[in-house]
């Protein structure tokens, strides 16, 4: 064969081999051969909260990791429909929470909520979820004063993400990690405590935030369209993210400073570690600040609940740095400079609920356990860290029994017991 004919036979064996492989990547991640581009509009401004969930939207999302097909209901919330007045007998659980209770990466009846009321279905309980993607305490807070009250909860669950939650309710912090101002700066609400004790609240700006999203819908529209043809095939998706997977924060992330980023799983500040050497008294200072309007809003959603007839529990999501061994490996690779300490915020959540007498529900235990039976992954492993469906059970599993064990729920349909509100 001549070599300009062996060359040529070797290209077209080498695309067709290309092309097969694309086809059956996208069969066996997507399955389907088209590519539905990532949804735009979904969230949209709030004056309050600074975005939601748009009411009726559908979307689809597709990663290396899931593809879900999303419904938002009539009142912009990932679920099905819930009327404002529950039925006759019904108990009514209602979970406030960021994307761990949003759960977009699952398909809808795998998320806690569902699932949740799955469980409780012969109970007559009904599970509504308030979870939005971003959210940190405040806006929950918000969310329950504002609407979920609205839905006469029986108890109220409160979902927090510590390695996100503690500097999602800090503006300095927010401020500091992402070096300019954003959605995450002038399009959430912040709270602070006053000399008086009092909470005030810095609103959105509700002007930037609707240039942001405009924005943002048209990159998604536009910006796709001057990608090169490679980044939109799945081949080279997948063997990006291989790459990216040797590493915990990709490389655009590493320009983030670590002493924020990982705050609340540090055991000390390393101002050497990021190029703009903070002294470690501004960040033990931040810090504080964020923690001590973390307490308080949990004190005052606890109040607030409480004070509407509902019970209150807050509930510590896990995450996957936590828990995963390899996980964890890699990051101490990554961050030699950093000494961590894991289930730090854990064990400071734990040690507030126990001193002003809320209850507390830790997940890390149960989920670190289902590791050792052999019964995970509980997260995506790909491009998301969110938990899996697996994930979501173990997670609902161990609510129940809490639950049942602090008798605040029905026993039976009858409602053997009902929740006791400490006043």
């Amino acid at each position: 064969m001549k070599p300009i004919k062996k060359g040529l036979f070797i290209l077209v064996t080498l695309v067709l081999c290309l092309l097969l492989l694309e086809v059956g990547l996208r069969l066996f991640y997507y399955k389907s051969l088209n590519i539905v581009s990532k949804p735009f509009g979904m969230r949209i401004p709030h004056p309050i909260r600074g975005w939601t969930l748009a009411s009726g939207k559908k979307f689809i999302i597709q990663t290396l990791d899931y593809t879900t097909k999303i419904q938002i209901n009539s009142r912009g919330l990932n679920d099905i429909e819930h009327q404002y007045q529950p039925l006759p007998g019904i108990f009514r659980v209602v979970v406030l929470g960021d994307s761990m209770m949003e759960a977009l990466q699952v398909d809808l009846h795998d998320s806690l909520p569902r699932l949740l009321e799955k469980k409780l279905n012969q109970r007559n309980v009904e599970v509504i979820n308030f979870g939005v993607g971003g959210y940190g305490t405040t806006q929950e807070y918000l969310y329950l004063k504002e609407e979920a009250l609205k839905y006469k909860p029986n108890l109220v669950l409160m979902e927090i993400f510590p390695l996100n939650d503690i500097m999602n309710n800090s503006w300095a912090l927010e401020k500091e990690l992402m070096k300019q101002e954003g959605l995450r700066t002038f399009g959430r609400p912040f709270a602070r405590i006053c000399g008086d004790g009092e909470l005030r609240f810095k609103m959105p700006d509700l002007e930037k935030v609707n240039e942001w999203l405009e924005n943002k819908q048209f990159n998604s529209i536009h910006g796709a369209a001057r990608k090169p043809f490679w980044e939109k095939l799945v081949i080279y998706k997948f063997f990006n993210n291989l790459l990216l997977a040797r590493k915990v924060v990709d490389i655009k992330v590493l320009n983030y400073n670590p002493n924020i980023s990982f705050g609340p799983i540090l055991k000390q500040f390393s101002p050497e570690s990021y190029k703009k050497r903070l002294p470690i008294a501004q960040y033990r200072e931040m810090w504080n600040q964020a923690w001590e309007i973390t307490y308080r809003l949990v004190s005052e959603t606890r109040y607030l609940s409480e004070k509407n007839g509902a019970a209150f529990v807050l509930l510590i999501a896990p995450s996957k740095i936590q828990i995963d061994a390899r996980f964890k490996k890699r990051l101490l690779k990554q961050f030699p400079q950093l000494t961590f300490d894991f289930d730090k915020p854990n064990r400071a959540l734990l040690r507030f609920g126990a001193t002003q007498g809320i209850r507390v529900l830790d997940l890390l235990p149960a989920f670190i356990k289902a590791y050792e039976q052999g019964k995970g992954p509980l997260f995506h492993k790909i491009e998301d860290r969110h938990w899996n469906a697996a994930g979501h059970r173990v997670a609902v599993a161990r609510l129940i029994e809490y639950l049942d064990n602090n008798q605040l729920i029905p026993l039976t349909s009858n409602g053997e017991y009902k929740t006791k509100v400490d006043k």
